[in-house]
């Protein structure tokens, strides 16, 4: 992981993290307003709004691996906005399988503390006392479990997770990237960051704090999460 960007300070021990979580912005959608590049403008505005500490973009940032050039370096500028560290998670759109979409985008030019998750194994990414977790994505179907391989990070400061999937309803059919209740709450985090539905919705389970914050483009809104000691995770749902 990159340094913070100037002026950002990684968060310490006994603070509270201000993360704000979002998915699914789809850039390169012909269904969305300026091909998703909107979503990702409102993102970055309401970053600066709640004075995060990180963002969360938790899978299908690229709609596709086809997303024009020009397109890509519009979505980098306004990513180039957002003043704290960025992590991003691959989705099932935008998977890191090889002919990636990720094989054309430098991710430098949003920034030096943006970090793409593409270890298949799960790798961390440590900001100060939280640890974020996350996975590459090679292939959406049943056999991929999006929080498959999950393990702690380094201290004992915050853990959280992002994963992109389909949370398995009890009975429910099976699905491609299932995510089950009881791998929410074998995790143990303090949050874990959902994307691939476009609306919000809590699926906590074993007392670990889990949400779907819906595609900015279509919700009109992100999760800011706050983790405080003593409380656990706050999550607000709040407009972009």
């Amino acid at each position: 992981m990159a340094g913070p960007r100037d002026g950002v300070v990684a968060v310490t021990a006994g603070r509270e993290a201000r993360l704000l979580h979002t998915s699914d912005l789809h850039v390169g959608s012909s269904l969305l307003a300026e091909h998703g590049l909107a979503g990702v403008r409102a993102v970055a505005d309401a970053a600066t709004r709640a004075e995060a500490d990180a963002v969360l973009i938790a899978g299908d940032l690229f709609d596709h691996a086809r997303v024009p050039d020009a397109l890509i370096a519009d979505c980098l500028r306004e990513l180039r906005r957002i003043r704290c560290p960025l992590v991003i998670a691959p989705g099932n759109h935008d998977l890191t399988a090889p002919g990636s979409v990720y094989d054309r985008v430098d991710l430098r030019r949003a920034g030096e503390a943006v970090t793409l998750a593409r270890d298949p194994d799960g790798e961390h990414v440590t900001l100060g006392a939280v640890s974020i977790w996350c996975r590459g994505f090679l292939s959406h179907e049943p056999s991929f479990r999006p929080l498959g391989g999950y393990r702690p990070g380094p201290g004992d400061g915050w853990q959280v997770a992002m994963a992109h999937g389909h949370y398995a309803r009890p009975g429910a059919a099976p699905r491609s990237s299932p995510i089950h209740s009881t791998e929410i709450a074998a995790t143990g985090c303090a949050y874990v960051a959902l994307g691939h539905w476009h609306h919000f919705e809590e699926v906590s389970s074993g007392g670990v704090a889990a949400c779907y914050s819906g595609a900015p483009g279509e919700s009109g809104s992100v999760n800011l999460v706050t983790l405080a000691p003593g409380r656990g995770a706050e999550i607000v749902r709040t407009p972009c």
